[in-house]
């Protein structure tokens, strides 16, 4: 390894140790914080993105737009628009509810997935900065963040179900607008989890013949 190339795994290892931290805070912050604004008198709130959302009320219909009309026309558009949606419980009989406990276990979920990315990170790392390449332990980090970062979407997709079912079946939504989920079971996260496991049956068939050759000699 030349000297470029350990400044380099140096800075990376730094900065995953940064984004640890970063990980660590954030998370104990929505854990062990309201998230709510004083004035809301809320106990704990929740915040997701990238919900779709669309106005209960509908427009008027013009002359033009008569329900026969509507049938016949070639082209139908449904306005969706997509919103960051916060719900806030004003009790613990909302919080401790059954709908409200499954949501909060697919955002705990959710979160843990992303903090396994993050530690398989800066553990491979480490061992680079140790030039230690074709190890098991490299292996089984490989393998456990391409699960998780192929599982992600996944994750995200059952945590905004939860979190619309939750508002649906407790009778929360006050917000004048109906709520779909907009997430995908794959994105360009499951990519990238399926290239780092064929990364990690490559690192398998080299730590194979280091063992071999290791062995002959």
């Amino acid at each position: 390894m030349n000297k470029t190339q350990s400044i380099l795994l140096r800075v990376l290892y730094a900065l995953s140790n940064f984004a640890v931290v970063v990980y660590v805070i954030a998370f104990v912050v929505n854990v062990l914080t309201s998230a709510s604004p004083a004035t809301s008198k809320a106990i704990k709130s929740f915040q997701l993105e990238d919900i779709n959302v669309t106005r209960r009320q509908h427009q008027e219909l013009t002359p033009s737009q008569t329900l026969e009309g509507w049938f016949k026309n070639n082209v139908i558009v449904h306005e969706y628009k997509r919103g960051t949606v916060h719900l806030r419980f004003r009790s613990w009989n909302e919080l401790m509810s059954f709908p409200a406990v499954s949501f909060q276990l697919g955002w705990l979920l959710y979160w843990l997935i992303i903090g396994l990315v993050v530690l398989g990170v800066r553990q491979l790392l480490a061992a680079l900065r140790k030039n230690m390449i074709f190890t098991r332990r490299n292996i089984l980090w490989l393998q456990v963040i391409g699960f998780s970062l192929i599982a992600l979407p996944l994750s995200g997709w059952l945590m905004k179900e939860l979190f619309i079912h939750c508002i649906s079946e407790m009778g929360m939504n006050d917000s004048g607008y109906l709520l779909h989920n907009a997430s995908r079971f794959t994105s360009s996260e499951t990519i990238w989890g399926s290239i780092l496991l064929v990364i990690a049956f490559v690192f398998r068939t080299g730590a194979q013949l280091k063992e071999e050759n290791e062995s002959f000699v």
